[in-house]
């Protein structure tokens, strides 16, 4: 009987050393697993399977479709770990983002909740990001035109408590936030006085090294639309117009200068007497906005009236012709023959 009993106390002393290994051995393991925080991974868009989806599902019907918002995926820590924060439609409004963990569980959108999480923002590492290729595949001096119905599209979706001149800002902003745009800028708002009446907004991108500029016309319907673009040139040595040149029209002692500011735009008008009447170039001293199309000078005055374009002709570096022939209050053909002053 007390052999018996040393054997199972043997035995059990001998399966308390196997276990206690055995646990040891299971601890060791658990403290190499990795944690939240590590994610255990290289490469996220590869190595996570939900983000890989994710990824391949917004390409694919880009490349279906031909049509895809700016979208962008960034890495970055928060109070758990490492997190994903996915802004799948960057220029959208009010479209905001999600946030997820490792494992692709939405933690937070747009503001909800977001601000507990501690995420670091500031310090987020872009991971991936689709432009917006429809509208910029577009952007170039042959193209340029096909862009009009993305630019319709953009218009249409604004929302309606916006007045016509925020729309017009929202689309300049817009524009603007395009890869590739260099700058787009409202040239006049509610410039040209047809029925209904046209705004511009010069765009410029880049060539091949150059700087290209072009003029959108869009008219101010409900919702605005956009009619056309007109390539823009740059005063040179085709428009010699230059920095605080003034150029003078002078009929016997009715006096019209102009002021030009290239770099702005802009255009001081003065005339002797200051209540001369001149119909298209309006009576008064005035600060307003110009721009030359091929033959055309666009203006506008602060009231923004405008009733058409004018052609303009430089007969030398030192004269410039204003010519309009339209029909107001009956036939009218007016010429304004400029002499450069300085």
């Amino acid at each position: 009987m007390k052999v018996n009993i040393f054997k199972i106390s043997a035995i059990c002393l001998l399966w308390a050393v196997i276990t206690a290994g055995c646990n040891k051995s299971v601890k060791e393991e658990d403290d190499d697993e990795p944690t939240e925080k590590e994610c255990n991974i290289d490469n996220p868009l590869t190595d996570l399977l939900w983000l890989k989806e994710i990824v391949d599902a917004f390409e694919e019907n880009a490349g279906a479709t031909g049509r895809n918002p700016h979208a962008r995926i960034y890495q970055c820590t928060y109070s758990d770990g490492i997190g994903f924060l996915l802004e799948m439609c960057v220029e959208c409004p009010d479209a905001g983002y999600s946030f997820r963990n490792c494992e692709g569980a939405i933690l937070c959108e747009g503001d909800n909740n977001c601000s507990s999480l501690e995420i670091d923002v500031e310090n987020k590492k872009l991971i991936w990001e689709m432009e917006r290729e429809e509208f910029c595949s577009f952007v170039n001096t042959d193209d340029i035109d096909q862009t009009i119905p993305i630019v319709d599209e953009f218009l249409a979706g604004l929302p309606d408590d916006l007045n016509d001149t925020q729309k017009l800002e929202a689309l300049a902003a817009w524009l603007k936030s395009q890869p590739c745009i260099v700058d787009a800028t409202i040239v006049c708002d509610f410039c040209i006085g047809f029925e209904p009446p046209i705004s511009e907004i010069m765009v410029s991108f880049d060539e091949n090294g150059t700087t290209k500029y072009y003029i959108l016309d869009i008219s101010m319907t409900n919702p605005l639309k956009s009619i056309h673009y007109y390539k823009y040139d740059q005063p040179s040595e085709d428009y010699p117009i230059d920095e605080y040149s003034v150029w003078k029209f002078d009929n016997f002692g009715a006096i019209i200068e102009l002021t030009f500011y290239p770099s702005k735009n802009k255009v001081y008008r003065k005339s002797t007497p200051v209540e001369l009447n001149s119909t298209f170039l309006i009576r008064g001293n005035w600060l307003g906005n110009y721009c030359i199309i091929d033959d055309r000078f666009y203006f506008t005055t602060p009231d923004k009236i405008e009733y058409n374009f004018w052609h303009i002709t430089f007969l030398s570096k030192n004269e410039m012709v204003l010519k309009y022939e339209g029909v107001v209050f009956g036939v009218k053909i007016m010429t304004y023959h400029f002499i450069r002053q300085t």
